[in-house]
């Protein structure tokens, strides 16, 4: 089935471009000079392959008078505003079809390329494809009649444009698999459709097309006879199409055999001629061979006298020679210096050897020296890092692969030895030094394993006073208030996840983490008592905290990359204070970014027992603070609440 998808109208009659999609059943509606019959009109001229006025608006009126300049000029009537008059312009019309069965598309139109002197050409076209996206349109204007061409040959393979309308028709009715003009004229009574008024006159003239009754049985029997003649000559062109392709293989069997004779007739005939050469060039070596063999027979019969001859004069000679007192010392003489060979024989593989085992003690004393060089210069290991670049130095001669070292002067091996004992001098300077900064850590790593033990225990290393002094202030606002109140020690209530931070935040919190917190509510009764049992203390730098105050201030909002984020606490109170102390203190990973920072710090690095190490934070101006170990008890460390009893 051929199925109607998409209508194409440029400049006709009212309509200077519209695309009309069609869907498998369709209703034209709407009030007079809507355009009903203008659709109609226009898909008649595609569908009939025919330009005549004569069916024009039928189904509308039987008088009309349209025609088709009227539509193309759309002058009808002289007051249209638009009216194509006097113009120059082309207009299409367009219809888009899918062939159900086979899953394509094609494209039936006609172009009509319109003059200002009222003279025009038209055109029918058919091709398979879809109606472009352009519709035929470029630079503003619709293409005329040669840039259609141009344009259909490059973009669709089969395209074609018809000079005549018949040529057309018959090619449409192709298109849909239509033989028979009969069906065009029944399409051209449906297109343009009237009234029905008498229904047997529109049986006959829109279906039947005969005036008369039709003589069924008639009719029945020659389509019998159509299709048995129909199966009789399918049959027969399946017969012939049979022998036609038994005579073709029979040709080409024919063909096939005399291409087989006359290849194995010159295959044979080759090798023929290869065997008769090799014959030709077997006999000829077999001549030089004769040939040959008998000067070398003849020659191996000198040779045989020759032989004989010099073999008796060698045992004369032989007999000669041993009865002489200068062939019996020189006997003597050639035992002595194979014994002298074989001695120096042995000397040079002693030397290789020794030459081996220097170039290895070398290569061990370069790699031990090159990996003190590479270590940080301090103060103790500068003399052995002298003394090893003397040793590189020295040995550099005997770690080549020179196979010649002994054939120089004992010079460089004086240099070697000297540095040598000036490096071993240097090594043991440097060990005795080291093992008394050994000495040293170990006793320092004793206590802070002991101060270890006792965090692990759940001991806490408090600031001196500071238990009595919380317990205090907690018993007199029990007094006053009536009621116990929760005082927390800052440090009890904050947690560091991430051990590379510890130390910065508890170098940076410095005293202030053994602040006590409380709550806002109490804070001002809270002060007063504080401020008095403080005296009692002596120089404690304790601490009380005005969360309240704090918030009613400004709102915290700490850095995402501030070191308030390494700091967890469940407690709210702790969450604001750390907000406000660290929330703009930025983490570094490396030194050189605290520049970048108002206020920045890195982690710095721990000892072996987990203290806090060195404090890099940058300041207001952007200088480096150093805060050494020992400047802050950092050795008590932050998270976790002591189970003992803290008084």
């Amino acid at each position: 089935m051929k199925k109607l998808k998409k209508i194409l109208l440029i400049n006709w009659l009212y309509f200077s471009k519209e695309l009309i999609e069609v869907g498998d059943v369709n209703f034209l509606t709407g009030k007079n000079g809507a355009g009903k019959s203008t659709v109609i009109d226009a898909l008649q001229i595609v569908l009939l392959g025919e330009t005549s006025p004569r069916n024009f608006n039928q189904a509308a009126n039987e008088k009309s008078q349209r025609t088709l300049d009227g539509y193309l000029r759309a002058d009808m009537d002289e007051n249209n505003p638009y009216s194509r008059r006097g113009k120059d312009f082309s207009s299409y019309i367009a219809c888009e079809f899918q062939d159900e069965v086979e899953g394509t598309s094609f494209v039936t139109g006609v172009v009509f390329d319109c003059r200002s002197d009222g003279s025009r050409q038209e055109r029918f076209f058919i091709y398979v494809g879809t109606l472009p996206e352009n519709c035929f349109i470029e630079d503003g204007e619709a293409m005329e009649i040669p840039a259609l061409r141009r344009y259909l040959k490059q973009n669709y393979a089969r395209a074609e444009i018809y000079d005549t309308q018949k040529e057309y028709r018959r090619n449409m009715l192709s298109r849909w698999n239509v033989h028979n003009e009969q069906v065009l004229r029944m399409m051209k009574k449906a297109v343009s459709f009237r009234p029905i008024v008498d229904i047997q006159k529109f049986i006959t003239e829109n279906i039947c097309d005969i005036p008369d009754k039709p003589d069924i049985e008639a009719m029945q029997q020659n389509i019998r006879d159509y299709k048995r003649h129909e199966l009789l000559a399918q049959r027969q062109e399946e017969k012939l199409a049979a022998l036609q392709e038994i005579g073709r293989l029979y040709r080409e069997m024919h063909q096939a055999i005399d291409r087989w004779q006359v290849q194995s007739f010159l295959v044979l005939w080759a090798q023929k001629e290869i065997i008769q050469s090799q014959i030709h060039r077997l006999e000829q070596e077999k001549a030089d061979c004769t040939a040959n063999l008998t000067a070398a027979e003849e020659r191996i019969r000198e040779i045989t006298t020759q032989i004989t001859q010099k073999e008796d004069r060698r045992r004369e000679l032989e007999l000669a020679c041993a009865q002489s007192s200068v062939f019996q010392e020189e006997e003597k003489l050639r035992g002595r210096k194979q014994a002298l060979l074989d001695e120096r024989e042995q000397l040079h593989r002693e030397m290789q050897s020794l030459a081996q085992e220097i170039r290895k003690e070398a290569l061990r004393l370069n790699n031990l020296c090159s990996a003190i060089l590479e270590q940080e210069a301090e103060e103790n290991l500068s003399p052995v890092q002298e003394a090893a670049r003397g040793v590189l130095k020295a040995y550099a001669v005997f770690a080549s692969e020179n196979q010649e070292m002994f054939s120089h002067s004992l010079a460089p091996f004086e240099d070697a030895r000297q540095a040598a004992a000036v490096f071993s001098e240097a090594v043991r300077d440097a060990r005795h030094k080291i093992e008394d900064r050994l000495a040293e850590l170990k006793g320092q790593q004793d206590q802070k394993r002991a101060v270890l033990a006792d965090l692990r225990r759940n001991i806490k290393d408090y600031p001196r006073g500071l238990l009595p002094f919380e317990k205090r202030l907690a018993d007199e606002l029990e007094r006053q208030v009536g009621s116990p109140v929760t005082i927390n020690i800052l440090a009890d209530v904050l947690e560091v996840a991430d051990e590379r931070w510890r130390g910065a935040v508890e170098g940076y919190l410095h005293a202030q983490k053994f602040y006590l917190l409380i709550d806002p509510a109490y804070y001002q009764r809270a002060l007063p008592v504080f401020n008095r049992i403080k005296r009692d203390f002596g120089s404690a730098s304790f601490g009380l905290v005005d969360i309240g105050k704090l918030r009613e201030r400004e709102a915290i909002r700490p850095r995402d990359d501030s070191l308030a984020k390494k700091v967890e606490t469940e407690n709210p109170l702790a969450r604001s204070y750390m907000d406000y102390l660290l929330g703009r203190v930025v983490c570094c990973d490396r030194a050189d970014q605290l520049r970048s920072f108002k206020t920045a710090i890195t982690a710095g690095r721990h000892d072996l027992s987990g203290l806090c190490g060195p404090l890099h934070a940058a300041g207001m101006d952007g200088q480096r603070i150093h805060r050494p170990p020992g400047s802050e008890p950092a050795h008590f460390p932050i998270g976790g609440r002591a189970e003992t009893d803290r008084r």
